[in-house]
C-alpha cells in the first residue's frame, strides 16, 4: 500500500513524503564524531512512534489529521509553524510499499550515506517550489523511515541533517511493535483472520474499513475478523481497536490489508497488530441511540408515489419485528415486497426482496428521509429506473 501523505503536502507547501521504519533509544545527537554536545528535551508519544522534541522545538499538533505516523517538529513555538524551519519525520510499515520522495522533488542531488544510532540513513538535497530540503531515509525489518530537514520560507534559515538537535531526533525514534497475526484464511472474496487474544482485552466490533476501488465489508467477532469483497480491482482493509472490556482505554490496532482482483482476494498487504506502551483513554463508551423511533414509524406508515417512476409504495408496521415495516413498491409490471427495519439515526434498511411474488433473493436496498420525501437505494435485485427514486407521502 502506497500512503501518501497529501495533507503535509498542502500545509507544508511541500511535496509529498512517503516513509516506513522502526528504531532505536536516543536523546542526544551524535553519530561518531566527538565532543557531540548533549541535547535535551522531551519524548512524545503520537501513535505509531515516540520522537524527543528537543527543547526550544515544538511538536506540531494536525488535530483530526494526525494519524500516528507523522511528526512535525518544528524550531520555536508551534505557532511558528509554516515561517520557521522544521523538521518532519514519516513512518511506514513493512508491509507498505514506499516511493522515496525524492521523485517529487527537482535538483536532487545525492549526499553520502552514513551511520546514526542503528540505522544507515541514505540521503539527498533537492528543491520544490523553490524551498529546500534535506532528506535522510532508512530501511530494513523494522520498515521505514523518512526525516526531512525543510526551509518552510524562501530564503529561510534551513540548518543541516548534521545539526546536533537534528541528529538528536533521528537517534531518538521509537517505532512501536507490529507483530503478525495468527492466520488468515483467503477463499475467494473472503478471508477470515484470527488476531491474537490478550487477557482482559477485547477487538472491538465496531471497526473500520478502507478501499480503493472495491466494494466490501466485515465483521469482526471475538478476536476472528472476517472480510467479504464484493467487486471491484485495487486494495480492501479494516482496522479495529484492542480495547478493555469497559471500552474507556484502547490499548492497540489491528489492521488487515488485501489485495483484491476482479472481486477476488490475491494477496495480503499487511495482517499485523501493533501494541501500545501505556493505553490511550476513549472518551465515549459507544454512541448513545437518541433516534425517535416513535415518531419516524409515524411519519413512514402509508401511501408513498414516486411519480416520476410510475411507483406506489405502501408501508405496513410490522409487529413482529422490532421498528420494522412491509414495504410493498407497484410499477412497470412489477410489484416488490421486502420487510425494511428502521437503524439507529432514521434510515431503514432491507436484505431481501421478493419481485412478482417469486421467492425473495438477497438485496442491498435502503431507505432514507430527506426532508417530506423517502430516497429509495437499491441494488440489481430490483433493477434500473429511468430517474433518481424519490416518494413523496400520499394524503
Amino acid at each position: 500500500m502506497k500512503r501518501i501523505l497529501l495533507v503535509i503536502l498542502a500545509m507544508t507547501m511541500l511535496a509529498g513524503l512517503f516513509g516506513c521504519g522502526n528504531s532505536n533509544n536516543g536523546g542526544n545527537g551524535g553519530g561518531n564524531e566527538p565532543s557531540e554536545p548533549v541535547i535535551t528535551g522531551k519524548m512524545k508519544d503520537i501513535g505509531r512512534m515516540s520522537v524527543l522534541i528537543p527543547d526550544g522545538w515544538s511538536y506540531v499538533d494536525l488535530g483530526e489529521m494526525s494519524d500516528g505516523y507523522t511528526a512535525i517538529i518544528v524550531h520555536g513555538k508551534e505557532e511558528d509553524f509554516g515561517q520557521a524551519p522544521q523538521v518532519s519525520v514519516i513512518y511506514c510499515l513493512p508491509s507498505e510499499i514506499v516511493v522515496s520522495s525524492a521523485a517529487f522533488y527537482d535538483n536532487v542531488i545525492q549526499k553520502p550515506a552514513f551511520d546514526l544510532g542503528d540505522h544507515h540513513w541514505t540521503s539527498w538535497t533537492g528543491s520544490y517550489m523553490n524551498l529546500k530540503s534535506e532528506v535522510a531515509e532508512t530501511e530494513g525489518d523494522f520498515g521505514y523511515i523518512t526525516v526531512s530537514r525543510l526551509q518552510t520560507v524562501e530564503g529561510g534559515e534551513m540548518p543541516s541533517l548534521s545539526d546536533p538537535e537534528v541528529k538528536a531526533i533521528m537517534k531518538s525514534i521509537v517505532v512501536r511493535p507490529t507483530i503478525t497475526v495468527d492466520w488468515v484464511k483467503i477463499d475467494g472474496g473472503k478471508a477470515v483472520c484470527e488476531f491474537p487474544a490478550y487477557e482482559g482485552r477485547v477487538w472491538d466490533p465496531i471497526a473500520s474499513s478502507y478501499s480503493n476501488d472495491v466494494e466490501g465489508d466485515y465483521g469482526v467477532e471475538g478476536n476472528t475478523a472476517t472480510v467479504n469483497v464484493e467487486k471491484g480491482t485495487g486494495m480492501f482493509g479494516v482496522q479495529l481497536r484492542l480495547i478493555n472490556e469497559e471500552c474507556t482505554e484502547e490499548w492497540g490496532r489491528g489492521n488487515l490489508a488485501f489485495k483484491v482482483e476482479n472481486g477476488k482476494i490475491t494477496g495480503i498487504y499487511d495482517a499485523s497488530v501493533t501494541l501500545y506502551d501505556q493505553p490511550e483513554d476513549i472518551e465515549w463508551n459507544g454512541w448513545e441511540d437518541d433516534t425517535d423511533y416513535e415518531a419516524i414509524e409515524e411519519f413512514l406508515a402509508g401511501a408513498w408515489a414516486d411519480n416520476a417512476n410510475g411507483l406506489t409504495m405502501f408501508l405496513q408496521k410490522y409487529e413482529e419485528i422490532e421498528h420494522a415495516f412491509i414495504i410493498t413498491i407497484q410499477g412497470l409490471d412489477k410489484t416488490f415486497v421486502a420487510t425494511g427495519v428502521i437503524q439507529e439515526g432514521g434510515s431503514m434498511w432491507y436484505e431481501q426482496v421478493s419481485v412478482n411474488g417469486a421467492d425473495p433473493v438477497a438485496s442491498d436496498g435502503w431507505f432514507m428521509i430527506d426532508g417530506d420525501s423517502l430516497i429509495w437505494g437499491h441494488d440489481e435485485a430490483v433493477g434500473e429506473f429511468d430517474n433518481a427514486t424519490f416518494f413523496t407521502k400520499v394524503n
